[in-house]
C-alpha cells in the first residue's frame, strides 16, 4: 500500500508540474491576436474582447506571473479550506488608499492574516513585468510604483474574493485541475488590461 501511495503521489507531482511548465503558454496562446496584438476580455457576460498593442514577449511574461499568482491564491485557499473569511472583498473602483487599508491587513503587510511570503515575491515579480510595459508605453507618462503594486495587489485580492463566492473551492483544489486554469486566465486577462489602460481596477486619478 505504501508503495501505492507514492507511485500516486509521484502521479500527482509530475502533472502539477506537467501543468506548470505548460499553462503560461496556453494562456498566451488563447488570448494572442496578431504579432503583439493581445486579446483583452471585457469585463461582463458578453465575453467580447478588444486587441490591445503588448508586445508578445512582455504579454508571456505576463502569463507567468498569472501562473505563479494563481498558484498561490489555490495554496492559500487550500488552506484555508477555500474560505478566507469576511474581510476579503474585492476592492475594484476604490481609491488607492481605501484600497490599501483593506488589502494590507489582510494579505500585503508581514503581519497580514493571510500573509505570504511566496505571494509577496510573485506579486512582487509581475510589479517589475508590468513596469517594463508601461514605463514605456502608457500615454499619461510615467506610472507611480504606488500605483502598479496596488493595482496588483487589487487584482489578487479581487480574484481571492470571488474564488470564495465558489463552492467548488471548499474542495482541495490540485495545479492540474480546472479551476487553477480558471484562476490564472482571470489574473492574466486582468493584467494585460491593466498594463494596456484598459482596465483600471482602481481609482488612480490622482496619481496618473
Amino acid at each position: 500500500m505504501l508503495t501505492n501511495i507514492m507511485v500516486l503521489r509521484t502521479v500527482k507531482e509530475n502533472a502539477n508540474k506537467a501543468v506548470l511548465d505548460a499553462l503560461p503558454s496556453i494562456l498566451f496562446d488563447g488570448l494572442h491576436n496578431d504579432k503583439d496584438v493581445q486579446k483583452y476580455y471585457l469585463q461582463g457576460p458578453a465575453a467580447e474582447y478588444i486587441p490591445v498593442n503588448i508586445p508578445d514577449e512582455t504579454a508571456k511574461k505576463f502569463s507567468k506571473c498569472a501562473t505563479a499568482l494563481a498558484m498561490q491564491l489555490i495554496l492559500l485557499s487550500n488552506k484555508t479550506k477555500g474560505f478566507f473569511g469576511p474581510e476579503i472583498v474585492s476592492v475594484e473602483g476604490k481609491d488607492i488608499l481605501t484600497a490599501r487599508n483593506i488589502m494590507n491587513p489582510i494579505m500585503v503587510e508581514r503581519n497580514a492574516k493571510y500573509y505570504s511570503t511566496k505571494l509577496n515575491d510573485e506579486v512582487y515579480d509581475a510589479q517589475y513585468a508590468v513596469s517594463e510595459h508601461v514605463i514605456e508605453c502608457w500615454e499619461d507618462g510615467p506610472v507611480p510604483p504606488i500605483v502598479i503594486n496596488s493595482s496588483i495587489w487589487a487584482i489578487v485580492e479581487s480574484t481571492a474574493a470571488e474564488m470564495q463566492k465558489d463552492n467548488r473551492f471548499l474542495r482541495r483544489k490540485e495545479i492540474r485541475d480546472t479551476e487553477f486554469l480558471e484562476v490564472s486566465a482571470r489574473i492574466y486577462n486582468e493584467l494585460l488590461g491593466f498594463a494596456s489602460e484598459k482596465f483600471d481596477i482602481l481609482n488612480i486619478k490622482e496619481f496618473v
